[in-house]
Parts: structure tokens; sequence; C-alpha cells
């Protein structure tokens, strides 16, 4: 494999990352309202469009969110997750430097 191949490899699952990451921090001390927000929605779309402006989230990490069962989103802490994020931040600052916004 090329070194660009695998730099760009590594870019984008460390941006991957940190959108995931950013997702589940935006949600995990809010979680009753996110949980809220599905009870009383009819479809999968009423969720999407109430989710992603209630918590400032993309249409991609709506999806992701909504992919996880209830239980692992109960489980986690935010300060393990907030950890993690800074860790894949300080990673994909050395692997795409030249990336100022994502």
């Amino acid at each position: 494999m090329k070194t660009n191949d695998l730099r760009k490899r590594k870019t984008s699952y460390y941006r991957w990352q940190k959108l995931r990451l950013e997702a589940l921090l935006a949600v995990v001390q809010r979680k009753y309202e996110f949980i809220e927000i599905i009870r009383r929605s009819k479809t999968e779309k009423d969720v999407i469009e109430s989710v992603v402006p209630h918590f400032n989230i993309s249409l991609r990490q709506a999806h992701y969110l909504l992919g996880l069962e209830l239980c692992q989103l109960g489980a986690l802490k935010y300060e393990e997750l907030q950890k993690e994020y800074e860790k894949v931040l300080r990673y994909y600052q050395i692997v795409a430097p030249n990336k100022k916004k994502l």
C-alpha cells in the first residue's frame, strides 16, 4: 500500500471517529431528551428531522445514533468519551495536519 493511500485511509478513519464521538458527546448527557424525541416520533425520518437541529449534529451522525441500542447509550460515560475524543483529535491532527476543518 502506498504511503499516500495509507494516509488517506487513516484520515478517513479518524475523521469518522471524530464525528462519531461528537455525536455521542452531544447526546450522552441529554439522553433522556434523545429518548423522548424517539418516543414521540412516528417514523425514523421524524426522529432525524428532530434530532439534527435539537443536538446540532449532521444527518450522518443522526443515523449513527439511531443505529445504537439504547442500552449502549445508557452505559456511556461522558468523561470517557471526552478522553477518547481528545485522543482522536490528536491523532487526526498528526495524520491530516493540513486539514483545518472537517
